[in-house]
């Protein structure tokens, strides 16, 4: 499960920094600037979501879900305007406020359950 989240975060991270180059992008580069960037990364997310919800609990499974809809909701948000630097981290922390920090509690919590033998 951690090495699962784990990736799944990592992902996440370097989903948010390729949506930041196209969020920041002048309209006219923001197709190439997509293709490049952010499409790549997709892919790696949507494969580390998959594992998540095939093999973890379900309040990991949600919350994994919940950052997935933030980054979605991000790529839309950065594929409709130009940013400034200062516009976009206000933009991504409305959408991931402490997501990512809710998850590694969550799992942190059930890898000590599971190391004390603690099945549920």
């Amino acid at each position: 499960m951690t090495e699962r989240v784990g990736q799944f975060l990592a992902a996440t991270y370097h989903g948010i920094t390729s949506l930041r180059q196209l969020a920041l992008a002048e309209s006219e580069l923001k197709s190439t600037v997509e293709k490049v960037e952010v499409w790549p990364i997709v892919d790696r997310l949507n494969s580390a979501l998959v594992a998540i919800e095939v093999n973890d609990p379900e309040d990991v499974v949600d919350t994994a879900r919940r950052i997935d809809r933030a980054v979605y909701a991000l790529s839309k948000a950065a594929g409709s305007e130009t940013f400034t630097q200062e516009s976009w981290r206000a933009k991504r922390q409305e959408h991931m406020a402490n997501l990512p920090v809710e998850l590694k509690q969550i799992v942190r919590q059930h890898a000590t359950r599971l190391q004390a033998g603690i099945l549920s």
